[in-house]
């Protein structure tokens, strides 16, 4: 079902103002668990690292000149797309300078299936760049890997469950919605959005940063309340035109005690109009360990 269809759905069949007692304290039982998991994951995160495949699709820009004869077309006349993929070994980790965010930090394998490094040197790379307190080693990867040309690529999804951290609850409205299925688990959706004064999304124009509101959904494993899957919207208006950034984390258990990301999907659409698509797939969770040397534990 399409996420904009969940959403309507939810919204006009338990309205945040209009919960009954039941489904209030099935919530709060349901997000004690989430809130258990999104603190766990910020504690433990960091200690492991995943293969991580990018595939962008971005459509192509207007040409600057037009031939003559062209006539008074606007826009992306072609609708064509550039196809990108982006191999990376991929991990969480913070900034000495804002110790209370976690980002992601990737060293890439190889670029349109062609290698860059071998994969233990970037294991070796990433971990040793984890353990450094310097951040200028850090954003020394950040800008390492924005280099590979990708038009706007978006990143730092994979932690969307910190949304959900203890601290974070009192910023969001909650509604529970329907059951729905989330690959082989029966789950139950819960739509969330955020509330006045407490917008996080941020959107580039030039040099300008706009702060825009949240909606989506959680689901959650119905036996036992486990986050499987995470989505957002977010919409303003550029140029005339309705902007849509819509994104999907899928979650799943892993064997080091906690929920990992195994995919995300980011769509950024402009008045119905695909202009980028990524996708990303995570796979081959290890962990750091704790030993002088780099070595690594296999999930």
């Amino acid at each position: 079902m399409p996420l904009l269809a969940i959403l309507l759905g939810l919204a006009l069949m338990v309205p945040c103002s209009a919960a009954t007692p039941q489904d209030e304290a099935r919530a709060r039982e349901i997000l004690q668990r989430v809130s258990a998991e999104a603190d766990r994951f910020w504690r433990a995160a960091r200690d492991v690292f995943a293969r991580e495949t990018l595939v962008q699709r971005a459509r192509k820009p207007p040409p600057r000149f037009r031939r003559r004869g062209a006539g008074n077309q606007t826009g992306n006349d072609s609708g064509q797309y550039i196809s990108r993929e982006i191999v990376s070994e991929y991990t969480f980790g913070v900034l000495a300078e804002s110790p209370g965010s976690l980002y992601e930090f990737r060293q890439v394998l190889a670029v349109d299936g062609r290698p860059t490094v071998s994969a233990e040197t970037a294991r070796q790379t990433l971990a040793i760049g984890m353990r450094s307190g310097d951040d200028r080693v850090k954003r020394a990867m950040l800008d390492r890997f924005r280099q590979q040309g990708l038009p706007g690529g978006a990143t730092d999804f994979g932690q969307m469950i910190l949304m959900f951290t203890g601290a974070q609850l009192g910023r969001l409205e909650f509604a529970i919605g329907e059951e729905a299925w989330a690959g082989p688990d029966r789950a139950l959706v819960l739509a969330y959005r955020e509330k006045p004064g407490h917008e996080s999304f941020t959107i580039f124009q030039g040099r300008h940063a706009m702060r825009q509101p949240l909606q989506g959904t959680l689901w959650v494993r119905r036996q036992d309340s486990v986050p499987l899957r995470i989505t957002m919207i977010s919409r303003h208006q550029e140029d005339e035109r309705l902007r849509v950034h819509e994104a999907t984390v899928d979650y799943a258990p892993s064997a080091f005690g906690l929920v990992l990301p195994v995919s995300v999907v980011h769509r950024d659409t402009a008045d119905g109009i695909l202009l980028m698509e990524n996708r990303f797939v995570y796979e081959e969770y290890r962990k750091f360990t704790a030993d002088s040397e780099v070595k690594f534990d296999v999930q």
